[in-house]
């Protein structure tokens, strides 16, 4: 194919090329198939996406790619102690519970990070985070219009006994809950028109974790 590289990961090379696009794959499958765990339908889907060479998602791939590599290295950073004090602080306790919220580590950020291609795939710029905990990883990515931007996520549970992958996630400030939604059953979240600033918390099956963003 005319103007294609092949990017080696999962099962194999994957084919990106330049030209037309045609419906985009969710961010989840493009992860999926970088990962190599995708299904044979939503590998081929994927792969043949990508080689129309959708800027924005060739952009996502390389993304994963370099986040699966940095992954790799174990690289962990812990939040900041006045970020999580603060984050308890918009979400106070209200009432006497047996959730435990969990500390959550940043394995990955973009910003910091700087990743090659990224940049110029979205006149607002694109964001990406990973955090993990000890059962379970999120995989966070805002990205679209400036002044209306759609954060789509991922928690994953490390583990296949650590339960299922269904969530309920919100997202609030200091005013209270902006939204929630229960995620599918892959673990999967979407919100459209996100603040600059908010928190992110999510409750599995015996964890809680709580995430503050700002981008």
């Amino acid at each position: 194919m005319k103007n294609s590289v092949f990017l080696e990961w999962g099962r194999g090379s994957i084919e990106v090329g330049a030209g037309g696009c045609m419906k985009c794959p969710e961010f989840s499958e493009i992860l999926d198939t970088a990962e190599g765990k995708a299904d044979s339908h939503t590998d081929s889907t994927v792969r043949t996406h990508l080689k129309t060479g959708c800027t924005k998602c060739v952009g996502s791939l390389d993304w994963a790619l370099k986040t699966l590599s940095v992954m790799k290295a174990e690289k962990l950073y812990d939040a900041p102690e006045y970020v999580i004090r603060r984050s308890l602080e918009v979400f106070p306790t209200q009432k006497p519970s047996a959730i435990q919220w969990i500390e959550p580590r940043l394995v990955f950020d973009s910003a910091q990070m700087q990743p090659a291609g990224l940049r110029s795939a979205s006149k607002g710029g694109d964001r990406q985070w990973i955090y993990t905990t000890d059962s379970h990883r999120v995989v966070l990515m805002v990205q679209g219009p400036e002044k209306s931007p759609t954060l789509s996520g991922q928690c994953i549970a490390i583990k296949d006994t650590d339960g299922g992958q269904t969530c309920e996630v919100e997202i609030g400030n200091k005013r209270g809950t902006i939204a929630t939604q229960t995620s599918t059953h892959q673990g999967e979240f979407q919100f459209e028109g996100v603040p600059k600033k908010f928190f992110l918390r999510i409750r599995t099956l015996g964890q809680a974790i709580l995430i503050p963003i700002s981008y």
